[in-house]
Parts: structure tokens; C-alpha cells; sequence
């Protein structure tokens, strides 16, 4: 394996890892946050149509607004993650329709048959898989649609390649995702994993641009939708999905303290003891398997990195290409 290689599949790994934890999170995301995020997302309109448990407040846009609706189509939704875009194509796809979502995470596929069942929704249908590798036949979706995942992927050449196989003649793929508006700095994309979601992995327009065209498609749009990725940072520095509860007193009293932390994306616990008490914490881990802390120097590059205005480096957009007709 080669070196370039390797370091895509780490990249793969990290995002997994990363996703996979938040679908294990029990807890909703906070009620009124969650509606902020989807309306400045979706709209007024389609975000009320939305699953509650499905919004993971990772969103960039609405991937399904450009879809000619009828009776009988087929769409693939790529990194489905818990299912907010499939739930939103199934309510208006009709009875005959049919709707896919392919994810790597078996932990998100497991949310989202949760809620299926939940729900009584019976068409979808769940992959598990790569984007770069799609267990589909040729030729056999309408639409292929995608929300802020393609950035994510390392072997975006592939991921188009495969796209544009799997969609019927005149299909047409409609994502919602990041692309750059200039160079990102270098801890950006060094952390973009833990500290700046799906930022990291974007590309230029025209390198996008190139890559759809290298794939086979024709009628390319990449439109700025002009969103707020600033909002982003809610989830990124918050404890986003649950309910926070925390007694604490000062170090090196003879109290015993006791804090218990419920974090956003996990049920791991941990208890530690401070160094110059006898307190005692139990902390959920956030979004992450790994026993480990901050560092004075991580807890200072994190909020460093959280001080970029994400909008000067990146925008939302609406990516639009079709497969021609042969």
C-alpha cells in the first residue's frame, strides 16, 4: 500500500470512528438548537418535515430541493449517516418510489432502523458500504444525493467514477456540501476531523469541477448557497445532544465532590480522581473510544481553531450533474 494510500484509509478511519460515535448517542439534540440548525438549512417548509431523532445537527444543506418528484423513481443518498435526508425523500417519493441509503457506519444504519421501525416506513432500503465502492448495479438510480459527505471522502476521483455508474442514463446527482474559497490554514486541515467537521476535506471549485468532469458528467452547477458554517461550532464545542450535569467545587478542599458529565455522542464512562483531593468524576467521552484528556496545548489549539470564521475559508453549496443520455 502506498503512502498516499495509507494515509487515506486513516482519514476513512477518523471519519468512522467519528460518525459511528454519534449515532451510539441515546439522548436528542437540544430541542431548540436542532431547530435553528435545520431551518437555516432546510427551509422553513421541508425542515418541519424532518425526523427529530434523525437530525444530528450535521447538515450543510438540503440535498433533495432539486429532485423532480414522482411516482416510481429511485434515489441513493451516500453517507446517509441516521437517516434525515432518506426520511425527508420518503414522504414525498410517493408509494411506488424507492429510496437507498448507503453508509460505512453500522452503528448510524442501526439508528436509522431504529427509527424505521419506530415510524412504520417500509421504503427505504439500507447499504452498508464505501462511496468509492457502491453495492449497486449499473445504472439504476434517478438521483444520488449526498449531504456534506462527499467532502469527507479522501479518493474523490472514485467516488464520482462510481456515482456517475450507478445512475441511469440522464440521472442526475444533487449534494449539498463544502467547497473551498481559498487555502486552508494548516491546523484546520490537520484537526478538521475533531474540531472543524467536514472542512478539511474540501477541495476547490475547480478542482470539483474537474473531477465531475473527468467522471462523465455534463450540466455541472456549484452554487454558494450562502449558508452560515459558523453554526457549526454550536455542536463542535457544546455538549450538543444531552443533558449536562455537573456539581463541582474547588481543588485541594477536603470535600468529596462528585461530577457526573453526559456528554453528546457516547455512553463510555470514566471516573478519575484530581490530583489533590478526593474528588471523583464520571465523565462521558464525546466522540471518541480513546481514554485519553486534553492537553493545555490542545485545549489552547482547539480554541484557537474555533476562532476562525469558517465562511472566509469555505461555503455550503448546491452541486448539481447529470449523466448524460446516450
Amino acid at each position: 500500500m502506498t503512502e498516499e494510500k495509507q494515509k487515506q484509509e486513516k482519514q476513512v478511519k477518523e471519519v468512522k470512528e467519528y460518525y459511528s460515535s454519534l449515532a451510539t448517542e441515546i439522548e436528542k439534540p437540544n430541542e431548540e438548537k436542532r431547530k435553528e440548525i435545520a431551518k437555516h438549512f432546510y427551509g422553513e417548509k421541508d425542515s418541519e418535515l424532518l425526523e427529530e431523532e434523525s437530525n444530528l445537527c450535521v447538515s450543510c444543506g438540503n440535498p433533495t430541493a432539486d429532485i423532480y418528484w414522482r411516482e416510481g423513481i429511485t434515489i441513493l443518498d451516500l453517507g446517509c449517516g441516521s437517516g434525515i435526508d432518506l426520511f425527508l425523500s420518503a414522504k414525498k417519493i410517493g408509494k411506488t418510489g424507492t429510496v437507498i441509503g448507503l453508509d460505512m457506519s453500522e452503528e448510524m444504519l442501526n439508528r436509522t432502523r431504529k427509527i424505521m421501525e419506530k415510524k412504520g416506513i417500509t421504503n427505504i432500503k439500507l447499504l452498508h458500504g464505501r462511496i468509492e465502492k457502491i453495492p449497486l448495479e449499473d445504472n439504476v438510480c434517478d438521483y444520488v444525493t449526498s449531504n456534506c459527505v462527499l467532502n469527507l471522502v479522501p479518493d474523490k476521483a472514485q467516488a464520482f467514477s462510481e456515482i456517475f455508474r450507478v445512475l441511469k442514463p440522464g440521472g442526475i446527482l444533487t449534494a449539498s456540501d463544502i467547497v473551498l474559497k481559498k487555502t486552508l490554514p494548516q491546523e484546520i486541515k490537520e484537526d478538521s476531523i475533531k474540531y472543524v467537521g467536514c472542512i478539511g476535506g474540501a477541495i476547490m471549485p475547480e478542482q470539483y469541477q474537474e473531477n465531475l468532469e473527468n467522471a462523465g458528467f455534463t450540466s455541472i452547477v456549484i452554487e454558494d448557497m450562502k449558508k452560515d458554517l459558523n453554526m457549526h461550532k454550536w455542536v463542535m464545542n457544546s455538549s450538543c445532544c444531552g443533558k449536562k450535569k455537573e456539581t463541582e467545587k474547588s481543588c485541594c478542599s477536603k470535600q468529596e465532590v462528585t461530577e457526573t458529565k453526559k456528554s453528546c455522542c457516547s455512553n463510555e464512562q470514566e471516573t478519575v480522581k484530581s490530583c489533590c483531593s478526593n474528588k471523583k468524576v464520571i465523565e462521558t467521552k464525546c466522540c471518541s473510544n480513546e481514554n485519553q484528556e486534553l492537553t493545555q496545548e490542545e485545549t489552547e489549539k482547539r480554541k484557537k481553531l474555533l476562532e476562525y470564521d469558517l465562511n472566509d475559508y469555505a461555503g455550503s453549496s448546491k452541486i448539481l450533474a447529470k449523466k448524460p443520455r446516450k
